[in-house]
């Protein structure tokens, strides 16, 4: 079934286009309006939905539950993509299918390690197979949390390499790079506070990620690769395999802020930002998916 375009989006585009028009010269409106991307803000709510935080998975059966180092995994977060169907995301997500995201509580692994994988895992399951399934013993469960759907529009932060052509990137300190710069962030800040970026805990589908250090892109392509980037020396031996278009192809699939009444905490108040590749098949996709930890 394809998704209806939700009337949300156009408004929300339109008021972008407005906001950018005001505050920035026309190269840098243009290029922030092309890059924007649809999203899916997921609240708590007392409603009935299959879309939770902690709680039961929705597997074919416990044996689907994963395990790292000899024991299994937390769940995190249960979506039932059916009920995005009338919402846009970027990139595109199945109207059908059941998305079970887990984690390891304990470690907490970064993402910055190939050891690191297996740390977290997305499931997606067949709607029509998925049940209700339990934690097995041992593992940290947290308070089932009920998530409703609302339509968003995601901007990049001035960091990404999307935008480098109008905000140059953090290392260049010339007056006219933080000139650019200084005229985006009254901009983001107006946008923030039209779609209520800055209310916490800020969990979202897809679109750009609200980053709390630099851009995850090519530690998702790297690491995921076999490399790590945990240390300068590592970023220095790994420079000759960056690749921008490979970088590209990562996109987010869940932004998972900490969040006192789901009652975890990822790092120091930080997020969990669970990506995957565009151009796989989903269910490879998330076979696949990597994972980054960043905290303030």
């Amino acid at each position: 079934m394809d998704r209806v375009m939700n009337p949300e989006t156009g408004a929300l585009r339109a008021r972008l286009s407005h906001i950018c028009r005001e505050q920035l010269n026309p190269e840098a409106a243009a290029v922030v309006e092309s890059l924007a991307r649809p999203a899916v803000r997921m609240h708590h709510t007392d409603d009935p939905t299959r879309s939770h935080l902690g709680g039961g998975a929705l597997l074919v059966d416990s044996n689907q539950w994963p395990r790292w180092n000899d024991r299994p995994l937390s769940l995190v977060a249960v979506i039932d993509l059916a009920e995005l169907s009338q919402f846009d995301t970027e990139p595109g997500l199945p109207s059908q299918g059941v998305l079970n995201f887990f984690y390891d509580d304990e470690e907490q692994p970064w993402g910055f390690e190939p050891e690191d994988r297996g740390g977290w895992r997305v499931i997606l399951v067949d709607p029509d197979d998925a049940r209700a399934v339990g934690a097995p013993d041992g593992v940290e469960t947290f308070v089932s949390i009920g998530l409703a759907p609302q339509q968003t529009l995601s901007i990049p932060g001035w960091e990404e390499p999307a935008v480098e052509s109008v905000f140059p990137p953090h290392q260049d300190r010339t007056p006219a790079a933080e000139a650019a710069r200084q005229r985006f962030f009254p901009m983001q800040d107006d946008w923030n506070e039209v779609v209520d970026v800055e209310s916490s805990p800020n969990h979202q589908i897809g679109g750009w990620p609200r980053l709390q250090q630099g851009p995850i892109w090519r530690e998702c392509d790297v690491v995921s690769r076999g490399l790590p980037l945990g240390t300068s020396e590592q970023w220095r031996h790994a420079e000759p395999t960056f690749r921008v278009d490979r970088e590209a192809d990562w996109r987010l699939l869940l932004q998972l802020d900490t969040d006192d009444d789901a009652g975890w905490m990822w790092g120091d108040v930080g997020t969990l930002y669970f990506t995957f590749r565009r151009t796989l098949p989903v269910a490879a996709a998330c076979d696949e998916a990597w994972l980054v930890l960043q905290c303030g």
